[in-house]
């Protein structure tokens, strides 16, 4: 089974809390994923911690911060943290260059910074802007230069109100299947056998709407997310009737 976050993490989650109530002051954590920001999610409920604010900047973020802030904190104090928080690196190319999103982020792995510093990369035809901690913009800003895929780009930092948008797009997935269970529809859309359908689901690797689920038959309804981990992202749109097989035929947008 795949458990997004480790007990340590929690502990580090309660400790900033602590730090916002005991303080005074607002705190933040590092950058999570969609399905760790799931679970932190049901953790903060049971503890009955509502004083937090999930940020990630752009629409469907990949990566957020978690912000929290004492209870007497007004909406205009907690967003100049947020701003005084993070921060935009632009990075802009010659004309001639151009670069992917795993290039843009190999190339700032390479100075050090660790992974749970940055949150989504936005990449714009010869441009990206990297959502970051503004704890890293001076090691980045003075860094990325010396890397030879960066040294003839202009680098610098901006407030995130300047962030480019990220452009969704999709692909229509049309798939046959016997009926509506998990096992069913993550074989096709993964494209393997039933029975390596089962195994891939019971390793945890597959999430509806971003919560782990491990019920080979459970129910796929229409406008599910499912995340198939090494296999992208679907979106259950539309069952188009059945096949002269009376098998069902459902329609999924898929992430590209």
């Amino acid at each position: 089974m795949d458990n997004p976050l480790k007990e340590y993490e929690f502990a580090k989650i309660m400790d900033k809390v602590d730090q916002a109530v005991h303080n005074n002051k607002c705190t933040h954590t590092d950058f999570y994923t969609e399905n760790e920001i799931v679970e932190i999610k049901k953790f903060l409920a049971k503890e009955n911690i509502s004083n937090f604010e999930i940020v990630g900047v752009v629409d469907e973020p990949a990566r957020e911060i978690i912000v929290f802030y004492p209870q007497k904190f007004t909406k205009e104090i907690v967003d100049k943290f947020i701003h005084s928080t993070l921060k935009i690196l632009r990075i802009s190319l010659p004309k001639e260059l151009s670069y992917s999103h795993s290039e843009y982020l190999g190339g700032i792995m390479k100075t050090g910074i660790k992974r749970e510093k940055l949150g989504d990369i936005i990449v714009v035809d010869n441009a990206a802007d990297v959502i970051i901690l503004d704890e890293v913009s001076k090691i980045l800003v003075d860094n990325l230069g010396s890397l030879t895929r960066f040294n003839k780009a202009h680098i610098a930092v901006y407030d995130i109100n300047y962030v480019f948008q990220k452009k969704v797009e999709f692909e229509d997935v049309l798939v046959n299947v016997a009926s509506n269970r998990l096992d069913n529809i993550v074989g096709e859309l993964a494209h393997v056998s039933r029975g390596k359908a089962e195994e891939i689901i019971n390793e945890g690797r597959v999430f509806i709407n971003n919560v782990n689920e491990f019920k080979d038959s459970k129910k796929i309804i229409i406008n599910d997310i499912i995340t198939i981990r090494g296999k992208g992202k679907f979106i259950f749109e539309e069952e188009m009737g059945k096949t002269r097989s009376d098998r069902l035929k459902l329609r999924f947008k898929k992430y590209i």
